[in-house]
């Protein structure tokens, strides 16, 4: 390989030294032994800390932090480990430019400033004083119909504070009036989804409705819910789609509910508006609202930031309805999605390495007969906090009713629910041992022996499953010393940003194998954009500078076969590297006196096979 493009490269830097980022900056300023001590005590172990681990159950320490190298590792079920921000976004469900905000604010480190404002200021503005407005209507004389409304649902004043709940009057342009004497244009008032017509005559989007203000994780109001008082259809009315506002993208209540979820570990997924907020009334904090949508990927994505449980509460009128099935299968589809990218990239033979996080588990609770979650929570709150911790989880629920939905007293039927519910078994877990337990579960369900069962399915079970699409949400990271600048790590970059054609060679690689937070969230980033004109244009403003750079990196010129080469060697490279450094941690930290948490052995004989597997791969190329 010594006639490598990227060996010829070393070392010719174009002579100017890096200035330091903000990245290092925070870093120089931060101790890692002082932030993980603020969640869990550390004891001195050698030159090194230990702790149990922060991230999972267990009874022996295995979570280590090494000073030395300001990185921390756990040994035991979580098998990640990384740098502080990595510690930071896994521990507050952060994502990076959110981690590096907050570190370097407790590091007294300035920010880059943004270049112009945000061309959606308005937008939020505008929706903020719109709630204003309506929770003003509401509690007028005005809105009585409306708060006898809420009254009769048992929402107390508190609640219609917290949420900011208001009342849109039947007057078509109230609300455009007192928006355009705040100095809104109607252009801005339309972009938000609260005013809307043909032609010259534009009218208020909500009248005479309950209004439920719908927010971001940061608190913002994007867009409404309204439900209506009197016989306009529909029942209930959303903001339409607008550049701060996705239905498909946005759970209600989350903004509430993300520390109470975080506190208890476990997440609860009602349908409605007034199922939240009767559940936050009551003390059950840790509940959002689908408003009456199947969960897509993005919601799953954004409640995966924040708990690796949650819990789906489910109306028995309508749990075996085919919409109902089908939103649930949509669910299933959106929950394996995001599980699969909370892991890095399933490697193929020749491909890169990367480990397992956290399980990720979405279980059903179903209701009483004929009683919502509103109704469960105010009538008996026992009774709800058994339904949520006796769920079942999805993929077994599913089973049950789709069973249920054939004649298994013929084989016809037999047959046809057999290549209804293998495929979803082996297309939702992934585990291979639990695959097998949920295969004797199909055929027990059917009335069929395992033989038979497998003739029927023919190759189902062997079809190798295809890595995920999406990128992962949340990073896994790796234990790396990290140096104010890192040249593989940029070429490799610099590499795929400059040369897009380059993504078929490198499509199983994972963030989780760049050191440096920076670089790992532009991988992140450019495994998400479909094109580098979106990723520059979607970027967060703090790496804006750190992709410029990358783009106008000086790169030898090479032929497209030497790139591809190039690409291949650079991120075996870093996996190596990546591997060598999980060596060293474990020999700093398995000293012969601890009591190892259960785990450690295999992981350690996974980073020898994997260390064997490049250094064979390096011999054959």
């Amino acid at each position: 390989m010594n006639s490598s493009p990227f060996l010829a490269r070393r070392g010719q830097g174009d002579g100017r030294k890096a200035s330091m980022t903000t990245v290092d900056q925070v870093k120089q300023r931060l101790d890692i032994v002082d932030v993980v001590t603020r969640y869990v005590p550390l004891q001195k172990a050698g030159r090194n800390h230990r702790a149990l681990c922060p991230f999972h159950q267990e009874r022996t320490p295995s979570f280590y932090v090494f000073p030395q190298t300001q990185t921390w590792r756990c040994f035991g079920a979580c098998a990640t480990g990384g740098d502080v921000f990595a510690f930071i976004q896994r521990k507050e469900g952060l994502e990076f430019p959110e981690a590096l905000r907050r570190l370097a604010q407790e590091a007294g480190v300035p920010l880059p400033q943004r270049t112009g404002p945000s061309p959606h200021l308005r937008l939020y503005s505008a929706n903020q004083e719109a709630a204003r407005f309506y929770q003003e209507r509401l509690l007028s004389p005005e809105g009585e119909v409306a708060h006898r409304y809420l009254a009769g649902r048992g929402v107390s004043l508190d609640a219609i504070q917290a949420f900011l709940l208001g009342y849109s009057p039947t007057d078509p342009y109230a609300l455009t009036r007192h928006l355009k004497g705040l100095g809104y244009a109607e252009e801005e008032l339309e972009a938000a989804g609260l005013i809307r017509g043909d032609g010259r005559e534009k009218h208020d989007q909500f009248r005479n409705r309950v209004m439920y203000p719908i927010r971001d994780l940061e608190g913002r109001v994007t867009g409404f819910g309204a439900r209506q008082l009197d016989a306009t259809p529909p029942k209930y009315l959303n903001t339409p789609r607008t550049p701060v506002f996705d239905k498909g993208g946005t759970l209600y209540g989350l903004d509430q509910a993300i520390e109470p979820i975080r506190r208890q570990g476990v997440g609860v997924i009602v349908e409605g508006y007034m199922d939240a907020i009767s559940a936050h009334q009551h003390g059950f904090t840790n509940v959002v609202a689908s408003m009456g949508t199947a969960l897509t990927k993005e919601q799953m994505a954004s409640l995966r930031r924040f708990s690796a449980a949650f819990v789906l509460a489910l109306d028995p009128d309508a749990a075996g309805q085919a919409a109902t099935l089908q939103r649930l299968e949509e669910a299933a589809r959106s929950f394996q999605e995001v599980r699969r990218t909370s892991v890095a990239r399933s490697a193929r033979a020749g491909e890169i390495f990367a480990q397992p996080v956290q399980q990720f588990s979405l279980r059903v609770a179903l209701l009483p007969q004929g009683r919502d979650p509103d109704q469960v929570v105010r009538e008996d709150p026992q009774e709800w906090e058994r339904l949520v911790s006796g769920a079942a989880p999805l993929l077994e629920y599913l089973l049950q009713v789709m069973t249920a939905q054939y004649d298994l007293t013929s084989p016809e039927g037999k047959a046809q629910a057999a290549e209804r519910l293998v495929p979803l078994v082996y297309s939702h877990v992934e585990n291979f041992v639990e695959q097998d337990r949920y295969f004797q579960r199909v055929a027990d369900l059917l009335g069929v022996s395992r033989q038979v069962l497998e003739a029927s399915i023919g190759a189902v079970r062997g079809q190798p499953r295809r890595p995920a699409d999406s990128p992962q949400r949340r990073t896994a990271v790796s234990p790396f010393t990290l140096a104010q600048e890192d040249p593989l790590e940029e070429y490799a970059l610099a590499l795929l940003l400059q040369h897009p054609e380059l993504g078929k060679v490198a499509s199983g690689i994972s963030p989780e194998l760049f050191a440096r937070p920076d670089n790992r969230e532009l991988c992140k980033r450019w495994i998400e954009c479909a094109t580098i004109k979106e990723l520059e244009r979607d970027i967060d403003p703090l790496l804006a500078s750190h992709l410029t750079t990358l783009l106008n990196k000086p790169l030898h010129s090479l032929e497209i076969p030497e790139r591809e080469q190039a690409v291949r060697e650079v991120f075996r490279r870093l996996q190596e590297r990546r591997l060598r450094e999980a060596k060293l941690q474990e020999s700093q930290a398995l000293t012969g006196e601890e009591v190892v948490e259960e785990g450690w052995e295999e992981q350690t004989l996974k980073t020898n096979e994997e260390l064997l597997r490049l250094f064979r791969q390096q011999r054959r190329s």
